[in-house]
């Protein structure tokens, strides 16, 4: 009998204390795995026991000393031999000595005499099984080496994130004092000359203004008006800085309310220019309530001056379903922009339109969508040139 190319290598401890079955067995399975031999049960007991166990036992029934029987009872009641398979060797007929041999934890019977083509077709079958059974273990074997490596990888990778997160939580640390230091120094450093600019350029102007020229008393306009402007634009810096490091307060905000009241406010720049206002109703989102009141009055500032030299200038606030998303918009019939230009729309000091028409510092719109992202939303805008524009938001997480 050959041993199959694929089997894995296996042992088997025969039983008996009558040498000529023993002798017998060896040379059958001899080809084909391991054998260890045993006459008596106190022998088999302790060759069964040895590392490594053995993968199948034949067992004669009838031994002087320890029996058959009492020999399976015994493998059966130790944990580290508890699962050998255990194929008893036997001249008995009788079917009430079977069934305590099956009930003891007997697999199997093989007759004696024994016949090699029964015994070689039984232990065919049994050896598959074990190679079977030896390869499963081997798998998860395997398996569980490669889950456990794994673990270890991932530990391995979770640490260096760790390390990675400590590193750049440090260095955002950093920056952040860097840059409250910088608005330190721009609050008080940048501003302290700007107003003594400012202040003895406006008392030369009321204390000498009879003595000067028309030219000398324009440069000094126009000294006052460069320090206006860079007093805004330190102020719009001030702001954009804020924005990012602000606490983040979530609630719910009635942008209808926000938008009605920052227009109230808003009018009485715009006293010359009658504008027409449409608010859509029960407009509710979730956000920071001081951060979408930058927003607010940064668009609806927008809206207002841009439609300030139309004939009849109308500014619209509402949302309306998209994809999916809440999005909210403001609408007018002003100026508008070229949309060829829109990707510059939210870049700090970018301008699509000349200061001398429209007034302003080029920092409003780069707040409006830092506010926005830190809501987790996008911004975007769209024009029609002279017929107006769009700006739209959404806002996330949460919605009404």
């Amino acid at each position: 009998m050959e041993k199959p190319a694929h089997y894995l290598e296996a042992s088997i401890l025969v039983v008996d204390d009558e040498r000529c079955y023993t002798d017998e067995l060896a040379g059958l399975l001899g080809p084909l795995c391991r054998v260890a031999v045993a006459h008596s049960g106190e022998q088999a007991l302790g060759r069964a026991a040895s590392d490594p166990s053995p993968n199948l036992i034949l067992l004669d029934w009838r031994m002087p000393g320890m029996s058959g029987l009492e020999v399976c009872r015994e493998l059966k009641r130790t944990p580290r031999t508890a699962l050998i398979p255990i194929i008893f060797l036997t001249d008995d007929q009788d079917w009430e000595s079977e069934n305590l041999g099956f009930a003891a934890g007997g697999v199997d019977y093989l007759r004696k005499p024994l016949s090699p083509a029964v015994v070689t077709a039984n232990l065919h079958n049994y050896l598959a099984l074990i190679n079977q059974r030896q390869g499963l273990e081997q798998l998860v074997e395997a398996r569980t080496q490669q889950i456990a490596d794994l673990h270890e990888e991932a530990l391995q990778h979770a640490k260096e994130l760790d390390r990675r997160v400590a590193q750049r939580t440090e260095q955002l640390e950093l920056v952040n004092k860097e840059l409250e230091s910088f608005c330190y120094s721009v609050s008080h450093d940048l501003r302290a000359p700007l107003r003594a600019i400012n202040g003895f350029s406006r008392a030369l102007l009321d204390q000498a203004q009879d003595q000067l020229d028309a030219q000398s008393v324009e440069y000094i306009q126009r000294i006052l008006t460069s320090g206006r402007r860079m007093e805004e634009l330190i102020q719009d810096l001030l702001e954009l800085s804020r924005v990012t490091r602000s606490h983040f307060n979530t609630t719910a905000v009635d942008l209808s309310a926000l938008v009605a009241s920052v227009a109230e406010r808003i009018a009485q720049d715009y006293q010359e220019t009658r504008v027409e206002l449409e608010i859509q109703a029960n407009m509710l989102a979730l956000g920071d309530a001081r951060l979408l009141r930058i927003v607010v009055e940064n668009l609806l500032s927008n809206a207002y001056k841009f439609t300030a030299h139309s004939p009849q200038p109308r500014v619209r606030f509402g949302c309306r379903e998209e994809r999916g998303d809440q999005v909210y918009f403001i609408q007018d019939n002003g100026a508008g922009f070229d949309e060829h230009y829109a990707d510059k729309l939210f870049v700090p000091f970018q301008r699509l339109h000349h200061p001398s028409d429209y007034p302003g510092t080029g920092i409003g719109l780069a707040t409006v969508q830092r506010v926005i992202r830190r809501h987790g939303g996008k911004i975007w805008g769209r024009s029609t040139g002279d017929q107006g524009a769009e700006f739209c938001f959404t806002l996330a997480p949460g919605r009404f």
